[in-house]
């Protein structure tokens, strides 16, 4: 039987679950401290957080990126190695992912050869190389030099348990998760599977 409940999904891009959690119980986010409060939320992982291009595809279709082929980025992992903060002398890259490793099977032809994670913390206007330095200006938008691979949910109403926090869930398993909300099965290429523990 389909539900007739409506279903209504919002996301926060870069979200950060400690302070979303944080805020949330120090009053700052009232509206998402009732979605916690009465249904389940927890935080999102898995290989599609490798890197935050093309996850949101991952999320709504239950598709993983290997086989819906929205990638981006294409660096050269010896390159990134020498790359030096020179403010603090540490390495800027924190840790790069090769593709191959993170999904278990051969790239794609529009696979990145890997997924970069830089130092975190603050913006890199400037990274040392040998031989030189690249610099950027700040633009008025930009993704954080620590932008999460973790992510952050809550959802409450009809048919979602009111259970609290539930931990970490696969992104993969969001939309068979939406699908079970909406009263239908996932579909054939959905990888994941309907949380149980979020559904009532």
């Amino acid at each position: 039987m389909v539900s007739t409940s409506p279903l209504v999904l919002f996301g926060i891009d870069a979200g950060d679950p400690e302070l979303l959690t944080r805020w949330s119980r120090a009053g700052d986010l009232p509206n998402l401290a009732r979605i916690m409060e009465r249904g389940s939320w927890g935080t999102t992982g898995g290989a599609e957080m490798v890197s935050e291009h093309g996850v949101w595809v991952s999320i709504f279709s239950g598709i993983s990126r290997r086989d819906h082929g929205y990638f981006y980025f294409r660096q050269m992992e010896a390159d990134l190695a020498t790359l030096v903060d020179p403010v603090s002398g540490a390495p800027a890259v924190k840790r790069s992912t090769r593709t191959i490793d993170a999904f278990g099977c051969p790239p794609h032809p529009t696979l990145p050869d890997l997924w970069v994670d830089w130092l975190p913390g603050r913006f890199l206007d400037r990274v040392a190389f040998p031989g030189g330095e690249l610099t950027q200006e700040r633009p008025d938008f930009f993704r954080r030099s620590d932008h999460s691979d973790r992510g952050f949910f809550a959802a409450a109403g009809p048919g979602i348990a009111a259970r609290g926090e539930i931990g970490a869930v696969d992104v993969l398993d969001l939309a068979p998760t939406f699908q079970a909300l909406l009263g239908r099965p996932p579909t054939a290429r959905m990888t994941g599977a309907p949380i149980r523990s979020f559904l009532a």
